[in-house]
């Protein structure tokens, strides 16, 4: 009789410790689903910001100055004179037909 009431209080106590794991196990549970929204909302905040920050950088940078390109002066070449009449401006070729 006496080790069966020693094995029912023992079960009585294991039964207990194990509802409060249980009941701890669900809080831990909660608590990181809850976590998991602000956590990607702030992890998308940072992802954001780090593009902002960059594109700022990029806008805001001092841009290099240009360098002037220096092109030589090519010769004048000599004007052409535009022919006077016609017969100047297309001489005429005879094509002999066999």
């Amino acid at each position: 009789k006496n080790q069966a009431a020693r094995a029912r209080a023992a079960l009585q106590a294991a039964g207990a410790k194990v509802k409060e794991l249980r009941n701890q196990m669900k809080a831990a549970k909660e608590a990181l689903a809850n976590a998991k929204a602000p956590q990607k909302k702030y992890a998308a905040e940072e992802k954001v910001l780090a593009k902002f920050e960059k594109d700022w950088a990029k806008a805001t940078a001092p841009k290099p100055k240009r360098r002037a390109k220096r092109r030589t002066r090519k010769p004048a070449a000599a004007p052409v004179e535009a022919p006077s009449t016609e017969t100047e401006a297309a001489p005429a070729t005879i094509i002999e037909e066999k």
